[in-house]
């Protein structure tokens, strides 16, 4: 993990060796709680305070996570072999989902969350209940932007790659 302070790079240490998969700056009061979860098949969520050290936020290092999203610090969605909130300290599976790889989560609210999956899934949060789509089989999810009433998840297969767009209360295409 390095760090830019604008006129030059410095490394940070986190005493683990693995890969990130993504990382995310969630509001915290003053600052910002970022986020970068990284690992296969152990594990663990990053967190970077304000002195740029690194330590690890609570997490089961049983459990693969590759993706975490959150619009404030007490709420915070994370995605990998399953789908995971952290409320009050804790975290809890949503249960009744379909089993996918969730690869990435991003949203604009607690009510608009989108998250892309390992097997063409795409699952949507308004607030109240989880939808799922399918759209490419055999497809893999690379990524997932979501802005104002705008969605965009990227897939590819061995052969092409895709666009998934879509449009809060409208369809994806």
């Amino acid at each position: 993990i390095a760090h830019y302070d604008g006129r030059r790079w410095r490394r940070l240490e986190s005493g683990v060796r693995k890969t990130i998969h993504d990382i995310i700056g969630i509001p915290n009061k003053d600052n910002y709680l970022i986020l970068a979860p990284a690992g296969v098949r152990s594990s663990v969520i990053f967190q970077i305070n304000d002195a740029m050290n690194v330590t690890q936020f609570p997490w089961d290092s049983d459990k693969e996570v590759l993706s975490v999203w959150g619009k404030r610090a007490n709420v915070i969605y994370a995605c990998g072999e399953s789908v995971w909130v952290y409320v009050g300290g804790k975290w809890w599976t949503i249960k009744g989902l379909p089993k996918e790889l969730w690869g990435e989560i991003r949203g604009t609210s607690a009510n608009n969350i989108f998250i892309g999956g390992a097997k063409g899934g795409i699952l949507h949060f308004n607030g109240k209940s989880w939808k799922y789509f399918h759209f490419i089989p055999g497809s893999i999810n690379t990524a997932v932007a979501v802005k104002n009433n705008l969605v965009v998840f990227t897939y590819s297969t061995s052969r092409n790659a895709y666009l998934v767009i879509g449009k809060n209360g409208g369809d994806l295409k």
